[in-house]
């Protein structure tokens, strides 16, 4: 992997200067964390989309 794309921190709860939390997919539900500078996507692998 890429050293460029190994340091990012993902979902920044604090960025837009109020807490956010990250959403909660539901509960059993398989998905995958991509990690960006200030956010992270939900990627529902089976769907191939965002989810929650």
């Amino acid at each position: 992997m890429n050293t460029a794309l190994r340091c990012r921190s993902g979902f920044n709860a604090e960025f837009l200067q109020i807490s956010l939390p990250l959403p909660v997919p539901p509960a059993g539900t398989l998905i995958r964390e991509l990690l960006y500078t200030h956010f992270t996507v939900l990627l529902d692998p089976a769907r191939r989309l965002a989810t929650a």
